[in-house]
């Protein structure tokens, strides 16, 4: 029920699982799959007789067979063990982009190892890697209840690159990486230029001392002391819309907020003004 765009016309699917995830190729993973599922489901493909019967329950399941070896009981009572539905899944959806080509090659890579050999994924996914550092320690006699191990597992996906052992098997190049430092900084603070996010994060660098509010569905500007209508809060129910060619040569012509507004209006988006 929250989908940050027109309720009428967008659902939001919130896939949380994996939130930790530090490894590029794991995220690629997660988020590239997902929308080539999402793509063959509106295109009409059937993933129904893949349903699990108690998918919830599985999930610790699985994480914890290291040798993949468990297999899922599906709704229909077959059992399959998960590269055996990842490979169901990887025959019916269909690439359409580039992207979605890097993404099936990352897909059949992993998939490769893991069948092979999980532990040849290390380089490539985050359970792999963390499993291959706690796994060193115990072949040399560390005990398994050692706190040494839990701090192992809490630190390899701690952010502060100065403490991560992901970052540290990343500076020893034990980890693949898809995108070079640089362009990681420069996605921070450069937005994309083909959705609304250009919008919002332009206007926020040119007028930010007029920003009053920003969220994924609006920007709320202050308008110019003494006029009747203090506030303007621009629409951005449009995921696509505002962006670098409909409103770039907008935002750098225009030397102040107001500017901006009536350059919207005239380009047929009403801003919304409130005393």
């Amino acid at each position: 029920d929250e989908p940050h765009a027109v309720h009428a016309d967008f659902g939001r699917l919130h896939v949380i699982i994996g939130d930790a995830n530090m490894s590029q190729t794991s995220t690629l993973l997660k988020l590239g799959m997902t929308s080539l599922v999402l793509d063959a489901i509106e295109e009409g493909v059937d993933f129904s007789d893949l349903r699990l019967q108690d998918a919830v329950a599985e999930v610790p399941r699985v994480s914890r067979d290291l040798k993949l070896q468990h297999r899922l009981t599906l709704a229909d009572a077959r059992q399959l063990t998960a590269l055996e539905i990842l490979a169901e899944y990887r025959a019916r959806v269909t690439p359409r982009i580039d992207a979605d080509h890097k993404v099936l090659a990352a897909w059949d890579e992993a998939v490769a190892l893991l069948a092979e050999d999980p532990m040849q994924a290390a380089h490539l996914l985050d359970w792999v890697a963390k499993y291959r550092l706690i796994k060193g320690y115990l072949d040399r006699g560390i005990d398994p209840a050692d706190p040494k191990l839990r701090l192992i597992d809490l630190q390899y996906a701690e952010i502060d690159p100065a403490k991560s052992l992901h970052h540290a098997l990343v500076r020893k190049g034990q980890m693949r990486q898809l995108f070079s430092a640089a362009e990681i900084e420069r996605a921070a603070t450069t937005p994309p230029v083909d959705t609304r996010a250009y919008f919002r994060g332009r206007v926020t660098q040119k007028f930010g001392e007029d920003i009053i509010a920003a969220s994924w569905q609006s920007l709320t500007v202050r308008i110019g002391e003494g006029t009747a209508a203090p506030w303007a809060t621009v629409p951005m129910d449009i995921a696509t819309g505002l962006t670098q060619a409909e409103c770039g040569e907008m935002i750098d012509a225009a030397d102040t907020v107001e500017d901006l507004l009536q350059g919207l209006t005239d380009s047929g988006i009403h801003p919304e003004y409130r005393n």
